[in-house]
């Protein structure tokens, strides 16, 4: 992102990316934060990516506290949707470039 903004800066130019960035409001910006916390650990294997686990979610909210069982609910769903969205755009890309389906 900071090479964009200086490409901006630069050229007087937005570049494309910075023009179809989403916007994330403060109050998603937890639920994204959540997401690339638990997206670090992401486990590899010889099939590839794998999946965030159910299991890794439940840990996480135990380790920070969340006990409150609709914010849970909506924590799991924020992060399995972000995982599911990554996973896609990485699969699409894999088959671009290998042309593997």
């Amino acid at each position: 992102m900071k090479t964009l903004l200086e490409i901006q800066e630069t050229t007087g130019m937005t570049p494309k990316a910075l023009l179809d960035r989403p916007r994330i409001v403060q109050y998603d910006r937890y639920y994204l934060d959540t997401y690339y916390d638990l997206a670090a650990a992401r486990c590899y294997n010889q099939a590839g990516i794998q999946p965030i686990p159910v299991v890794d979610i439940v840990a996480y909210m135990n380790l920070v506290g969340v006990a409150e069982s609709s914010e849970r609910y909506r924590i799991f769903q924020a992060v399995r949707s972000l995982d599911a969205a990554y996973l896609k755009h990485v699969m699409e890309k894999k088959s671009q470039t290998t042309g593997e389906k």
